[in-house]
This record gives structure tokens, sequence and C-alpha cells, in this order.
């Protein structure tokens, strides 16, 4: 009787503590974020993988591809529902996207309608700059160079820039395309404390226009795979939304 009640408490408990690892994520310290990150990579991991083989796929990038979807949406994730199950059904629908774009570069050209409709619909869920950037399909999304053009951040937000790790600081800004915005002192300086060196980053990244572009030539720069240039990117997205928006 007594194992009955408890098996029966266990999906409840376990909802409660992936809402808890979600809040954690979205609002906790930099190290509650960190911790909870992981737990919640433990929960999805095994998910992930089930779904590549079920698909077939043999691509190492497939997991992180997936692990950064799911860290984009989070904040869309409903407590009340299973997150394997949502997991599953961001990862079944990237590997079905995966196909479709697998299929179409050996046909014609991925539609330009169905990138733009993707774009849109971003739009309509009222996700910031930073956000359409970390969504590799959204190759429509605002201009780098709108943004870059203007008045560099203020004191505030780069003290508010400042409670990021430094890499992951340097990383996000980099990638986002908005390093040029902090002024060239204090980026020197941040780049030093990341360790990558006061030219951080080179020329040769500006000319990379597209979030898939920059994600590969950081990676190929820095030494790290494409997923670990993303996962930079998605655990600095919060703070460097709240600046942008401030902008």
């Amino acid at each position: 009787m007594n194992i009955a009640s408890s098996e029966e408490k266990r999906p409840s408990e376990n909802r409660e503590r992936v809402a808890e690892l979600v809040r954690l994520v979205l609002e906790g310290t930099h190290e509650e974020r960190d911790e909870a990150f992981k737990a919640l990579m433990d929960l999805m991991d095994p998910v992930i993988d089930r779904v590549a083989a079920k698909f077939r796929i043999r691509d190492p990038e497939f997991k992180g591809d997936v692990q950064a979807k799911v860290f984009e949406r989070l904040t869309k994730f409903n407590p009340a529902q299973s997150f394997e199950a949502w997991v599953c059904k961001i990862a079944e629908n990237q590997a079905i996207d995966r196909a479709r774009e697998k299929h179409a570069r050996r046909t014609v050209p991925f539609s330009v309608l169905e990138r733009q409709a993707r774009y849109e619909a971003d739009q309509e869920e009222g996700l910031s700059f930073v956000e359409t950037i970390a969504d590799p399909a959204s190759e429509l999304r605002p201009s780098l160079d709108r943004l870059c053009d203007e008045e560099p951040f203020c004191s505030a937000q780069i003290a508010k820039l400042s409670e990021l790790p430094a890499k992951r600081r340097v990383i996000g800004l980099a990638v986002a395309g908005l390093h040029t915005k902090i002024p060239p002192a204090t980026w020197k300086e941040w780049c030093q404390e990341a360790g990558l060196g006061e030219d951080f980053p080179p020329p040769a990244v500006e000319s990379c226009i597209t979030y898939e572009a920059r994600v590969q030539k950081f990676a190929e720069l820095l030494g790290l795979s494409e997923s670990g240039i993303r996962q930079h990117v998605l655990r600095s997205r919060k703070l460097l939304n709240e600046v942008v928006r401030k902008d």
C-alpha cells in the first residue's frame, strides 16, 4: 500500500522538480542556472537519443541542436505537461526539419516562403533580436548591422552584462554581433579576462551575416563544437535580451 502511494506521487513530484529546474534556469543565479541546466540535460538526453535512433540520425551535432531549441523555448514550457514528451516533440520536429532540408539540398533550395513564414511566426511570438538569431531557421532575422550601428551600450547596460561569466559574455555578444556596442577599452579588458585575446573577434567574422555562418566561424576560431557555441549564446540570451530591450 505504501509502495503504491509512493508510486502515485512520483509523476507529481517529478513535474514539481522539473518546474523548479525550469524556474532556476530562467530566474536563478548563474550557479543555480548552470546546475539546473545540467539537470535538465540529464533528463532530456535519453529522449533525444531515442529520437535520433528512431530517425537514424548519427550526426553528433543533433543533440546540441535539440538542446538549444529546448532552452530557446523554455519560457513556453507548461509545467503541467510531461517534460520528456515536450522534449520528444521538439526533437522529432528537429529531425523532420533536418530530413526536409537534406532533401531540399538534393533538389531545390529550401523554400524562401517557408523561411519567411518561420520568421513571421517568430515575430508574432514576440521574440527579441537575440532570440531570433538563436534560431538556425531564422535566416531572415533583423539585420545585425542595424543594431550594431546604434549608440554604444551605456554604463548601466555594461554593468548588467558584467554579471555574466567572462567567456560566456564575450562569446554571446560576439556571436550576436553586439560586441561593437561595447567601448573598445572595456571590450579589450573583457577579452583578456576571457582568455580570448584583445583583438577578438577577428575581422573575418564580420563577413558572416547569418547565425549559422557565425556559429561555424566561431567554432572554428575557438576550437569548440558548434553546439558548444550555441550553448554559450543560449546561456547568455536572457540577460542579453534584457540589455537590448533597454537600448
